[in-house]
């Protein structure tokens, strides 16, 4: 039931939910300017020795981020190695190469 009392439910600000949504009876449409989904994933550290060595980033923050940046500026580097092919592997695989780096993926089987 949308909040005008009519019986369409309504997913988004924008309009009715899309083919693939499922509202139930209970859905209730929520006014919103932002979305934040949190998926509750945790950064993880892989045991991977000489992880600590200058020129190894992990990616936990925005703050690791502007850190790559940083060092992406600073040494111009041609290659990059990228453990994990997930999403912001992937992500971080484009960015590199979009900045003319030469990108290897690695990935579990």
């Amino acid at each position: 039931m949308r909040g005008d009392g009519s019986s369409t439910p309504t997913c988004t600000p924008a309009g009715p939910c899309p083919p693939t949504a499922s509202p139930t009876a209970t859905s209730t449409p929520l006014a919103m300017t932002q979305l934040i989904i949190d998926t509750g994933a945790v950064p993880v550290r892989p045991p991977i020795h000489s992880i600590d060595l200058l020129g190894v980033h992990l990616l936990h923050s925005m703050a690791d981020v502007f850190a790559v940046q940083q060092a992406i500026k600073a040494g111009r580097p041609r290659r990059a190695v990228i453990a994990g092919a997930g999403y912001i592997g992937l992500e971080m695989a484009e960015a590199f190469t979009s900045r003319e780096l030469e990108v290897t993926v690695s990935s579990r089987p």
